[in-house]
């Protein structure tokens, strides 16, 4: 009818006869006028000849003018229920409904799409056409005014799409809800061997074998005393299949961080945000604990998402190639329990599917180290009943139905807390302290400062970080993971080289933080390409809007960004910040990025 929204109009055949218009439902109070509408739309298009009108809608023969009469009485009707949405037009041989959207051609539409479709989508699509059901079609048209042919036709058609319906749950792996599905169509076909296989079959996959025995024993017995014939091979295949796999649900959350400290206003906002958006993503600078605050949210929540959580890691700042989401669609399609063979090679496909496959489950998806929008979009779970966890470095990064967490370094008191956590109650007060501030809040450093600490004095390794090269320190060998230095230099290198430039050419300022106009005049740029530039450092977490339109580094980026320059250009480095070397020592080894 190409109406939409309120103003739609559909007559309705699935039931008792109706037709919707603007949201409301109109019941023709005579039956005659019933069985009229239910004859018209029901032969679409081509319309319903004046002979079959009567044979069918009287069910003897009628005059030309008493068809008429019923046809002005049903027009008259349709003007005061609908106004001119329907009419019913005249034609060469009877009369046709016009314009004619019918429900019943709609579910023949759905149905007829299905076949195609991997299980998860095709138990949805039938699910929406069945739901067009409100009763046995026709319900209210008097049983001599129904064409046997087309009821029993329509009659089979609702149970051949219970029955894919049924099957198609079984696919995807929800025996259970199958079972239920079938147990009821069985009900109504006892003697359907089709029906009770794939029942007997679902309840076998959902681990119901004695269940399974009984509905087999209770078809044979019936089939015996009508018929005195045994079940057919399907059915005994049906009975003897093994049980399939559960319905799968995945515990992929990495280990807990131990001895995780503060951050409980972090994990409040993240739990607010979850309640009224799918999706939180994590943002900050490399090393600021972005992982362990979702990680650690996960674990707590994850009683709420009984069906499973997914964890991937997506390399976006890492040495490895970032990873690709229909790669990553496939492994979580594989752990929701898909066969291989049903996962599809392509990007848009998979994502479909798995979108289906979680559409009725409640799960916790987190997406560690995310490099863009475009890496976390088909990761995305839309269902009403899972969330999604996102983390990554770029300020840029964002998706449709996602709110930003902002993360920034611990504060002074957090470091020294989540310090005396992991050193002991025993650890002097004041070496922990300047631990704390030689880390500066970033919580890579804190950790990294902890795994150093065992057997060797605080106030000894307070000291050497005082004193000495911070980053070179903050490194644990053979786990480039914790390095504070390879963390930035990760953020480092994905820059524009025009940016890497500024980068390093602003580590010279003497300024603890700067203005716009302050840095284009040292950079020698206009202020539109300084600002340009210094609002890219911000976005990759390399640079910290201050207030007043002020910028400035963390200290141990800044750190990071005089080594490099230092390495790029030292004679030019040293002579604009008044510097013998950096950090009073010579450079030695070339970073780990350019």
């Amino acid at each position: 009818m190409g109406q939409t929204g309120s103003n739609r109009t559909e007559v309705l055949l699935l039931g008792p006869v109706r037709i919707r218009h603007g949201g409301t439902e109109h019941r023709p109070a005579q039956a005659q006028a019933r069985v009229l509408l239910a004859l018209l739309a029901g032969a679409g298009e081509q319309g319903m000849s004046v002979d079959r009108l009567a044979e069918t809608g009287w069910g003897a023969p009628v005059s030309d003018s008493t068809i008429s009469v019923a046809m002005h009485r049903l027009r008259r009707w349709l003007a005061s229920a609908v106004g001119e949405a329907v009419g019913v037009a005249r034609t060469a041989s009877g009369y046709r409904l016009e314009p004619g959207a019918v429900d019943l051609f709609r579910f023949r539409e759905l149905v007829a799409a299905t076949p195609e479709l991997p299980a998860r989508e095709r138990a949805n699509a039938l699910a929406e056409a069945l739901a067009l059901w409100r009763g046995p079609a026709l319900a209210d048209v008097p049983p001599e005014r129904v064409d046997p042919a087309v009821a029993e036709r329509i009659a089979m058609e609702y149970r051949a799409a219970r029955l894919s319906h049924g099957r198609a749950l079984l696919a995807s792996g929800d025996a259970g809800r199958a079972a239920g599905e079938l147990a009821s169509l069985a009900a109504g076909h006892p003697l359907d061997e089709p029906v009770h296989a794939a029942w007997i079959e679902a309840l076998t996959a959902a681990g119901r074998q004695a269940e399974a025995h009984i509905a087999y024993e209770g078809i044979r017995r019936r089939l015996c005393e009508e018929f005195g014939i045994d079940p057919g091979p399907e059915l005994r295949r049906a009975l003897a299949r093994p049980a399939r796999d559960p319905v799968r649900k995945p515990a992929q959350l990495p280990p807990d961080v131990v001895g995780f400290t503060g951050r409980k206003v972090e994990s409040g906002v993240l739990t607010a945000i979850l309640r009224t958006h799918r999706a939180a993503v994590i943002v900050g600078m490399g090393g600021v604990g972005k992982t362990s605050l979702a990680v650690h949210w996960a674990h707590r929540a994850a009683s709420r998402f009984p069906d499973g959580q997914l964890y991937v890691d997506l390399r976006g700042y890492a040495s490895e190639p970032a990873a690709r989401p229909v790669d990553v669609l496939a492994r979580f399609l594989r752990a929701l329990g898909v066969p291989r063979e049903e996962i599809p090679a392509g990007l848009d496909a998979s994502a479909a599917l798995y979108r289906s496959t979680i559409a009725r489950r409640r799960v916790l998806v987190v997406l560690d180290n995310a490099a863009d929008a475009a890496q976390i979009r088909p990761l995305l779970p839309g269902a009403p009943g899972c969330r999604a966890v996102v983390t990554g470095r770029d300020a840029l990064l964002s998706a449709d139905g996602a709110a930003q967490l902002s993360l920034d370094v611990l504060g002074e008191l957090e470091s020294a807390e989540l310090l005396t956590a992991a050193l002991g109650r025993d650890a002097e007060p004041a070496a922990v302290r300047t631990l704390a501030r030689a880390c500066a809040g970033l919580p890579l450093a804190l950790r990294i400062t902890v795994a150093h600490l065992t057997g060797r004095p605080v106030a000894e390794y307070a000291a050497r970080l005082q004193t000495g090269d911070r980053l070179a320190e903050l490194t644990v060998e053979g786990d480039p993971r914790s390095s504070v230095r390879a963390v930035f230099d990760h953020s480092y290198r994905l820059l524009p080289e025009r940016t890497r430039w500024t980068f390093r050419s602003l580590s010279a300022l003497p300024a603890t933080d700067f203005t716009v106009e302050a840095a284009a005049g040292f950079l020698g740029l206009p202020a539109c390409d300084a600002r340009r530039e210094l609002d890219r450092l911000r976005a990759a977490h390399l640079l910290v809007a201050r207030p007043g339109g002020r910028f400035g580094f963390h200290d141990l980026v800044r750190e990071h960004a005089m080594w490099l320059a230092a390495l790029a250009e030292p004679a030019r480095h040293e002579a604009a910040a008044g510097l013998p070397g950096l950090l009073g020592k010579p450079v030695t080894r070339e970073p780990v990025l350019r």
